[in-house]
């Protein structure tokens, strides 16, 4: 006759599995880090995302250097000569497609949490090319006061590339701040985001110009204004999502590095 010990719980089939055998499972874990088990212990209240106060803070962050530049040399030296519908018309036209690009890019739509990356480079794709198609069309000189591209290859690329390298500075800037600022999004199109931050500091970047660059021929503000939206699309769509990668790495490094101290 068997006793009883031997068929008791944790003993029939020759392994342990009662609370010494849970036991010694657990002790075999890695340790937790003292943030990981600091936040377990003491969970913190989740933010809402305010996606208006950033598009504030972008905007008002952004437009600081334009602003300074602008103040600094004043408006181009052809401006009161302009026929005021083209003047006021294509300014009225950059700073709106500003304005859109920003909002689409920060702001989701109704009944969203995440801004919808792809309509916002889509958005800046369609504002980019219809200005480069305005500007080429519709050119706005007022002779003897608009100075005109160089005849020469070389001449016009170096002019083209003054305002192009300066429209892309203010492309960087925004898409940089858009990074930071929308760094716990993470959507998952990060590219399409890039794009359209590009594009809304391309069109940051173009309104500038409109007001401040003398060059007044057609293939100059097609090229070199316009242009510069299709750069700044294509380049922000190659940073963004390196930048946010980098970010989240190292947050999630900061995360899982032990805490050494005492609490």
């Amino acid at each position: 006759m068997s006793s009883p010990s031997s068929h008791s719980p944790g003993h029939s089939s020759g392994h342990p599995s009662g609370p010494e055998h849970i036991g010694g499972t657990l002790s075999d874990l890695p340790p937790l880090s003292m943030a990981l088990a600091d936040a377990v212990r003491a969970p913190r209240r989740v933010r809402t995302r305010h996606p208006w106060r950033a598009l504030t803070v972008a905007m008002a962050l952004t437009v600081l250097w334009p602003l300074q530049i602008l103040r600094h040399y004043g408006l181009r030296r052809d401006w009161s000569f302009l026929p005021p519908s083209f003047a006021w018309g294509f300014a009225a036209l950059w700073l709106v497609a500003t304005v859109v690009l920003f909002k689409t890019a920060f702001v989701p739509a109704r009944h969203q949490v995440l801004p919808d990356t792809f309509k916002a480079s889509r958005f800046a794709l369609v504002a980019a090319l219809l200005l480069m198609v305005g500007s080429w069309l519709i050119p706005g000189i007022a002779p003897g006061h608009t100075l005109l591209s160089p005849t020469d290859a070389k001449g016009f690329w170096s002019q083209w590339w003054g305002c192009t390298f300066f429209s892309l500075q203010i492309a960087v800037s925004v898409f940089v701040v858009g990074a930071l600022l929308l760094r716990k999004v993470v959507p998952l199109r990060r590219a399409w985001l890039g794009a359209g931050l590009g594009g809304a500091g391309g069109a940051l970047g173009g309104f500038a110009l409109h007001l401040l660059c003398p060059v007044g021929d057609a293939a100059h503000v097609a090229l070199a204004h316009g242009g510069a939206m299709l750069l700044g699309m294509a380049l922000g769509a190659l940073l963004l999502p390196v930048s946010l990668t980098i970010a989240l790495r190292e947050g999630r490094r900061s995360l899982s590095r032990p805490q050494h101290g005492t609490s």
